[in-house]
């Protein structure tokens, strides 16, 4: 079980590495050594791929910050 959260933490840490490779770049090779039992996963991702699977998750916070910008009296151009 310990194992498992690490190698979550791990996949988590690369993901963060990986968006942000790919905000410059149209792909980007995700590479992580020995994820499980001397198993290291490598692949290579597009930007286009990686946005599809993290849509979901880009939905649900678009509310909120389209509510926390009218608030503040912003407009998403105001944004840079």
């Amino acid at each position: 079980m310990r194992s498992n959260v690490r190698a979550i933490k791990r996949l988590q840490k690369e993901a963060i590495k990986i968006k942000d490779v790919l905000s410059a770049n149209r792909v980007a090779e995700v590479k992580v050594p020995e994820l499980l039992d001397y198993v290291t996963l490598k692949t290579m991702i597009e930007r286009a791929e990686f946005e599809e699977k993290s849509k979901h998750l880009l939905d649900k916070v678009g509310n909120p910050v389209e509510q926390a910008l009218a608030a503040a009296g912003l407009t998403n151009g105001d944004i840079h």
